[in-house]
């Protein structure tokens, strides 16, 4: 079973992912997200919802301070 490193990404204010097609999946008010090593994302929102992003986005955009 994987482990995952969670991250606070909690100054986003929102985080959208482009997938093929043009298919868009946005999430507002992230707070913490891992990266499995498949490339996926898992995403737990403010009001405490959880959310998977399949590997295969071609892009992802958000809106909050850079954190590099």
């Amino acid at each position: 079973m994987e482990t995952f490193e969670w991250k606070d990404i909690g100054q986003e204010k929102w985080r959208e992912y482009t997938f093929p097609g043009g298919h868009k999946i946005r999430i507002e008010a992230p707070a913490q997200l891992a990266v499995a090593v498949s490339g996926s994302h898992r995403i737990v929102t403010v009001d405490g919802k959880s959310h998977y992003i399949a590997k295969g986005f071609l892009h992802i955009e958000w809106e909050g301070p850079i954190l590099f």
